[in-house]
């Protein structure tokens, strides 16, 4: 058993925010509203790449989000 087991991993709005915005992920605006659109939300094709990362990094999201 690794001593990393039991452990639980917990991010909070900034991190998600920053690990989005990281240039080596090059996430896709596109990507960033296809993640909303998989849980029914619906939003404008016109909101910015940076817009998208700040309404994700305010949603409750668990592991498999991550």
């Amino acid at each position: 058993m690794s001593s990393e087991q039991g452990k639980l991993l917990f991010l909070n709005d900034r991190d998600v925010h920053d690990g989005l915005t990281s240039a080596k992920l090059q996430i896709t605006p596109k990507m960033l509203r296809e993640f909303f659109l998989e849980r029914g939300i619906f939003l404008s094709g016109k909101l910015s790449r940076e817009t998208l990362i700040n309404y994700i990094s305010l949603l409750n999201l668990d592991y498999h989000d991550i």
